[in-house]
């Protein structure tokens, strides 16, 4: 039997911001909010709705969290960490 451990190869890339699904779920949803504040304050004004919204965005933020595996960065680092 040996001792050592399985290993498991990690792909060590970074993707842009502007790439991140996760990170356009969440533009989407400030833009979307700041909208509606805008044109009518009343736009939703059932609180199921209000409820059903902020638990599918919710939901779609924590799948999209769970299935990401690309670290997201706003600008590409200069050199290789040490």
């Amino acid at each position: 039997m040996s001792d050592q451990q399985p290993t498991m190869k990690i792909e060590n890339t970074i993707k842009p911001w502007w790439k991140s699904k996760t990170m356009w779920v969440s533009i989407i949803t400030i833009v979307a909010g700041a909208f509606s504040g805008l044109v009518d304050q009343n736009l939703v004004t059932n609180p199921k709705i209000v409820s059903v919204i902020l638990t599918v965005v919710g939901i779609l933020n924590l799948v999209l969290r769970m299935v990401t595996s690309t670290p997201v960065v706003a600008k590409k680092p200069t050199a290789e960490p040490k």
